[in-house]
């Protein structure tokens, strides 16, 4: 039988709210899949064909084919969330697995924002759409860009035991947290399904293009408060 520690309950929680409902899910699914011949990262793959396909019908750029587009792409984020949880359930955690994993979500996002533009395009006749997605996928790439500079760029060498677990620890934490409530996948692919229903994707375009800057900047203001304590030691 697998058993979750409480310390593994925990980490599950680290982020946003939406993001524990995700991982929740995602484990939950991996418990029953776990039985079945199936890998981590061919649930990776799955979840990459997914979002290919959502995106295909995103770009019809009609009410039934947004929501089904949409739908698809939320089946390829919980999946994303499955190929984690299954390959430490069964201790087959991989470098290779984390580097298609990652490398699948950042791919999926300019695809999805691309997307998006191309049905919203021929929805509005707009060519500042493509503008407005583009600020959108460069803003989140930068803002994953700045968390993972800070997360595997510093030397942490010289720092003593204490000081990595506590003050680094900590820091790490907030800026994880972050990345994940101001400008996580989630949150902005579950807004897209909001303005589905209002019927204003250009107005999506618009909000996620401004807010991506935004974000940017708060992200950095974050990131650099906590780099700054580093600093001081």
């Amino acid at each position: 039988m697998i058993k979750i520690t409480k310390k593994n309950k925990k980490s599950h929680l680290d982020y946003s709210w939406i993001t524990s409902i995700y991982r929740f899910f995602g484990l939950n699914i991996a418990k029953i899949i776990s039985i079945i011949p199936i890998s981590p990262n061919q649930v990776t793959i799955l979840s990459l064909i997914f979002g290919l396909i959502g995106s295909v019908y995103l770009c019809f750029g009609e009410f039934w084919y947004y929501l089904i587009g949409a739908l698809l792409h939320q089946i390829s984020i919980t999946l994303d969330y499955v190929d984690g949880s299954l390959a430490r359930l069964r201790g087959q955690t991989s470098k290779f697995g984390g580097w298609l994993d990652g490398n699948i979500d950042k791919f999926l996002d300019g695809v999805f924002f691309t997307a998006v533009s191309w049905g919203a395009y021929l929805q509005y006749k707009e060519p500042l759409l493509f503008i407005m997605a583009l600020i959108a996928i460069i803003t989140r790439y930068m803002i994953i860009h700045s968390v993972d500079m800070v997360r595997y760029g510093l030397d942490v060498s010289n720092l003593s035991p204490k000081f990595k677990k506590g003050v680094l620890g900590e820091s790490m934490k907030k800026i994880s947290i972050a990345k994940q409530l101001i400008y996580g996948k989630n949150n902005i692919q579950l807004l897209f399904i909001v303005f589905i229903f209002i019927g204003r994707i250009d107005w999506y375009l618009y909000l996620v293009a401004v807010y991506g800057l935004l974000s940017y900047l708060a992200s950095l203001y974050i990131i650099g408060k906590q780099v700054r304590k580093l600093d001081k030691k």
